[in-house]
């Protein structure tokens, strides 16, 4: 299912959209500060529920799904098995495979947001799957959300619910819708006061799935973060470098510590600073990310296992053992080509630092993308192998990457079309 225009568009009034995102923007620093910003019917409805089928006075129903027992067993054996795993990425807890599931059975909703992700992925394994189950899932699950937006307790499983959904219409729908729903989840996020550093687990694994969404639409955009950095966690009580690298420190974070070191990467280059100021926290940043990589006793379960450079096809082959590495270290390559491409001129590297070439990162990144058979792993390396194609030059390594990005969707269901496409724009000097 290759539908740029999405599964189902919420209001795309810009004028509705900008007021609820203004009006989102009233609290202070932090999630652990932020107010009730907005009534959740008014998020859920403008940003995830299509108002021609939802109204205030009468709930659209969609058409009965008929699933057997049995079909449902597959589908939530596919979930904790295989797409689950993609969402619990970079959560050595793996809430998403654990926690939810067991939750199901309270909220509808999220029922049918899991069945219908995962019905996705279904799509592209089952010979004569049903065409339309993905779809009917997914209104089922829209169906459901606001009968459950004032249900206090089970607040993080609707934030939950709409996370869900975002992440397949990522999978489904051209870039461009992706905002309006991003907007939705910032907006949620904020509202139930859910920031990185949370203490319920199942909070924090939610936020770091939002934000690898985040950055996801950062480097196809060219822009900044639709959730600011200073939202991350509490900037009043992490007001030093030294006490959030300390948090990140942790195994259980560390490869969320990369995912952040990344967001810092686009708001900055993507901002307005320039001189100085910039200089200053480009190099700060520079050291960051520098340690991040050559920290011994945090990477050594980030390294790979074994690797080798493959003459025929003129690519390293990498793999890994841990899948949290796989998309880390694609991460990592990604964030220094960016950081490369936007140096200062006064700014000189060392050998160390240098790391090579723009060249050596993007084939870093292929070569761990063609190596390790990863549903997660796949799933978060899109954006990393669209860098890697911006800096590849001759046709043989083009041809080596585009398959990485077709064996994505195979593997995934996520849609790589647009992504081959625009890099063969790209190459064409279209």
């Amino acid at each position: 299912m290759n539908n740029q225009k999405g599964l189902l568009l919420p209001i795309t009034s810009s004028t509705s959209n900008s007021n609820l995102l203004n009006t989102g923007e009233g609290g202070g620093e932090g999630g652990s500060t932020t107010q009730h910003l907005l009534p959740k019917e008014e998020v859920i409805r403008s940003y995830f529920v299509n108002v021609e089928n939802f109204n205030n006075n009468q709930q659209y129903e969609p058409p009965p799904i008929n699933l057997s027992s049995e079909n449902e067993l597959f589908i939530l054996l596919n979930y904790v098995q295989v797409v689950g795993t993609g969402l619990d990425m970079f959560d050595i807890n793996k809430c998403m495979v654990k926690v939810i599931p067991s939750k199901i059975k309270q909220v509808p909703a999220l029922k049918y947001a899991i069945y219908a992700l995962t019905s996705r992925y279904l799509e592209t394994k089952v010979e004569n799957y049903p065409n339309d189950l993905t779809i009917q899932l997914y209104h089922s699950a829209l169906s459901h959300l606001l009968p459950s937006y004032n249900n206090r307790d089970k607040g993080v499983l609707v934030v939950t619910t709409c996370i869900i959904l975002c992440v397949l219409e990522m999978m489904s729908s051209d870039p461009k819708n992706w905002s309006v729903y991003l907007s939705g989840c910032v907006l949620l996020l904020k509202s139930y006061k859910i920031d990185g550093f949370s203490k319920d687990d199942l909070e924090r694994a939610i936020f770091w799935v939002f934000i690898r969404m985040d950055i996801c639409y950062c480097v196809i955009n060219e822009c900044q973060g639709i959730l600011g950095s200073e939202y991350y966690f509490d900037h009043e009580r992490f007001k030093k470098i030294e006490l959030v690298d300390e948090i990140f420190s942790k195994y259980d974070m560390w490869a969320n510590y990369i995912v952040y070191l990344n967001s810092l990467i686009m708001n900055l280059i993507y901002s307005n600073k320039e001189g100085e100021i910039f200089k200053k926290e480009w190099l700060e940043l520079w050291d960051r990310l520098s340690k991040w990589y050559f920290n011994e006793v945090e990477m050594e379960l980030f390294r790979p296992v074994h690797e080798y450079f493959d003459e025929k096809i003129q690519f390293p082959r990498i793999f890994y053992s841990n899948s949290q590495a796989i998309s880390a270290n694609q991460m990592y390559h990604m964030g220094v080509i960016f950081m490369i491409q936007n140096k200062p001129r006064s700014v000189k590297l060392s050998n160390r630092q240098q790391s090579s070439s723009l060249t050596y990162h993007a084939k870093q990144i292929v070569g761990i993308g063609i190596t390790n058979n990863d549903y997660g792993g796949y799933c978060n390396s899109v954006q990393p192998l669209y860098v890697a194609g911006l800096i590849l030059t001759s046709k043989k390594e083009h041809g080596v990457l585009l398959s990485a990005l077709r064996k994505v969707e195979e593997c995934t269901g996520w849609s790589t079309y647009w992504r081959c496409r625009d890099l063969m724009n790209y190459w064409c000097g279209c």
